[in-house]
């Protein structure tokens, strides 16, 4: 049977993981929600977008910091990467759900997120007052 000096221990180490697992999904739910953002404001930029006629001269990035000037031919055909450099030719309207989609899927994983770390405060509040 433990002592009390070994019950404490054990306690004190149990309360340092948690606190290391609280603080690493907070992090990953920083991450998650800066994902979340960026994304929405994908969306707003293609609203922007989609609002473009004629055939306007735009500047686009060919190199890191490097630009060249060009005309905007079609906005209604866009090369959209599904993952591993793989472009996909879409639509404004089928992009927009591809990022909705995204968003919906990140947002599940922020719920989970958040409920791991409510599990994990409440288990570190227990061990808190066991302390004390």
């Amino acid at each position: 049977m433990p002592n009390e000096k070994e019950e404490l221990q054990k306690n004190y180490l149990e309360l340092q993981i948690l606190t290391n697992q609280f603080q690493q999904i907070q992090d990953q739910l920083t991450l998650v929600s800066n994902q979340i953002t960026e994304l929405s404001n994908q969306i707003q930029h293609l609203n922007e977008f989609k609002e473009i006629k004629n055939k306007p001269k735009i500047f686009t990035q060919v190199l890191p910091g490097i630009f060249i000037k060009a005309e905007l031919e079609d906005t209604e055909k866009l090369l959209v990467n599904v993952g591993a450099n793989v472009l996909v030719q879409k639509s404004p309207y089928e992009t927009e759900q591809l990022i909705k989609q995204k968003i919906d899927e990140l947002k599940e994983a922020e719920d989970a997120l958040k409920q791991e770390l409510i599990k994990i405060y409440n288990h570190i509040e227990n061990i808190q007052s066991l302390l004390e």
